[in-house]
């Protein structure tokens, strides 16, 4: 069992009120101030939200109100410092580029005295949360400059975010014009043209979307990458129950998910490719039409069937590496049976900082993101006990008697002996308590979330 010694610290960026005076230049000035935390939680949402945290501080730290101040920058810095001292002192983490897992500002604090502690509590989002909150202002967007360019123009015209770049992480030295992926919008202007209501991270999830990429804020920076929807399977982080997991639940959703497309892209040789399953398969038994469904009234009865059909809902899913248009047809074939069978999720908690891969590479569990693939089996003295069994119900008893919680025997049970298949983080939440340790909490489950909105199709 690895042993692990994990700390974290925060440094605040103030800039005070002035309460009107706008003359002193103290009260202009950024002030750094170092601290460290009673108890940290981040949380890493998905890429259509922003990721927030919250930090609680001993009130003789940080001894001033919070009403004191105009705006507050924070980042939080973790580490597993492997040893308790070193050179016959304390090992103390040093915050540093490497170990910031987490920058963002605080919209909310609290402050509590009592007869058993002052403490002060911090609670924000990270940049994304300036992008969410800005509404956009209507502006057309020009089409005939690529992705890049586009990009870093929103963001400066934004005055929050003016500080905030792209980063190219797709492998691609071009990206492609947005014309290229828009050929639907403002055909006669060459503009992309404005929805009502949208804010500044729906036009820039829209745009992107369409390219067949993602975008996320990672700390100070806006990166531009190939999808993680499908990651080689090789490089799932290795959890095994019993070994360095804790409280794993599991829920299983028998029934089919039916009614629904899936359409998927990816740029190939810089071009969106775009397929629609089962329209453009030749290996499913659905394949050659789009799946349709009967409309319903606004009671769920079925209005005539043979008159009133329509096209079922798509389903997005961008990927990346792939080497043509039969490439896509056949992992656009995969989602889709994917998305037919039951659904598994859940979540699990562990105490380690690093985890295998299955390729037995070591992986940094403070870098899990959305998306990234884990595998969860269970340890070797159960697993070769529980393979003499050859009934799913004889596997199912054998775990109850053991005292697995049964919906994870259930999951189990089922699924020895075949072929594991790579689970996706859904979510994932890191704690530092000066008491209680870390603690990572994960949930998962077997095929991505997607979402409709913004995909124009």
């Amino acid at each position: 069992m690895a042993i692990f010694f994990p700390q974290v610290a925060a440094t605040l960026r103030v800039v005070w009120e002035n309460f009107g005076d706008d003359v002193n230049p103290l009260l202009k000035a950024i002030y750094t101030v170092p601290v460290q935390g009673n108890r940290v939680n981040v949380n890493i949402n998905s890429y259509a939200e922003a990721d927030t945290f919250e930090l609680e501080l001993d009130y003789k730290v940080f001894p001033f109100d919070p009403r004191a101040i105009r705006s507050l920058q924070v980042s939080i810095h973790m580490e597993d410092m492997e040893r308790l001292e070193e050179d016959g002192a304390p090992k103390k983490i040093q915050p540093t580029d490497d170990n910031r897992m987490f920058m963002g500002f605080a919209d909310e604090d609290e402050m509590t005295f009592n007869d058993n502690a002052r403490s002060v509590k911090l609670k924000g989002r990270d940049f994304t949360g300036l992008l969410i909150d800005a509404k956009w202002p209507g502006r057309l967007v020009s089409l005939d400059k690529t992705v890049m360019t586009v990009l870093n123009e929103i963001l400066q015209s934004l005055q929050a975010t003016q500080d905030i770049f792209v980063e190219n992480r797709t492998g691609l030295p071009v990206l492609p014009i947005l014309a290229k992926f828009f050929p639907d919008f403002g055909k006669l202007s060459g503009k992309r043209n404005a929805k009502q209501r949208e804010t500044y991270w729906d036009v820039i999830q829209d745009i992107v979307s369409k390219a067949g990429l993602i975008a996320y804020i990672e700390l100070d920076k806006l990166i531009l990458t190939k999808p993680r929807t499908l990651y080689d399977s090789s490089k799932a982080v290795k959890f095994v129950y019993g070994r360095n997991v804790t409280d794993l639940q599991m829920t299983r959703k028998m029934g089919r998910q039916k009614g629904f497309n899936v359409v998927v892209r990816s740029v190939i040789q810089k071009e969106v490719v775009k397929v629609e399953i089962p329209k453009d398969s030749t290996n499913l038994p659905e394949g050659g039409e789009p799946v349709r469904i009967a409309k319903q009234s606004a009671g769920g009865v079925v209005i005539d069937k043979s008159k009133e059909e329509s096209l079922a809902p798509f389903l997005a899913f961008a990927v990346a590496n792939v080497r043509d248009k039969a490439h896509l047809i056949e992992i656009g074939e995969k989602i889709f049976e994917e998305l037919g069978r039951q659904q598994i999720e859940g979540r699990f908690k562990t105490a380690d900082m690093c985890a295998p891969t299955k390729d037995n590479a070591d992986f940094n569990l403070l870098q899990l993101r959305v998306g990234t693939p884990v595998s969860i089996v269970i340890g070797i003295d159960d697993l070769e006990k529980i393979q003499e069994k050859a009934d799913a119900a004889e596997r199912l008893k054998y775990l109850i008697d053991r005292k697995w919680q049964s919906q994870v025997a259930n999951v189990f049970a089922q699924q020895l002996g075949k072929k594991a298949m790579p689970f996706y983080t859904k979510a994932v939440s890191f704690t530092m308590d000066a008491q209680n340790g870390f603690v990572c909490e994960v949930e998962f489950l077997n095929f991505i979330e997607t979402s409709g909105k913004g995909l124009g199709i």
